[in-house]
């Protein structure tokens, strides 16, 4: 009796599909933050798609990584004290998000 019940796991672990798997994996995303006067790179910046939970801040050459369990389409979020808030739609597991912040005071 073992048997059948482990043959009949088995059976449907096969039929799930590769996307069927997938949408139980984190989604990366992957970006770069940039003056949007000087056009250079803004490093410390507080990017998230869940403040407090799904977060991370930019490298010293404005770039960032975050896994999120979010399902797509995600909104991520970008502050930094000297530049205004930017809020981007992510909806693509692949592509790199170019953000440019605008100086300012936060909003």
């Amino acid at each position: 009796m073992i048997f059948n019940y482990s043959f009949i796991l088995t059976i449907c672990c096969m039929i799930l599909t590769y996307s069927d798997i997938n949408r139980f994996l984190p989604v990366t995303v992957y970006g770069k933050v940039t003056d949007s006067v000087s056009h250079r790179n803004i490093s410390g910046a507080h990017v998230f798609v869940v403040q407090g939970e799904e977060e991370t801040f930019t490298n010293s050459t404005g770039e960032f990584v975050i896994k999120t369990w979010q399902k797509l389409p995600v909104k991520v979020t970008v502050q930094h004290h000297r530049y205004n808030k930017e809020i981007r739609n992510y909806s693509s597991g692949t592509k790199q998000l170019e953000i440019t912040l605008v100086p300012g005071q936060p909003k």
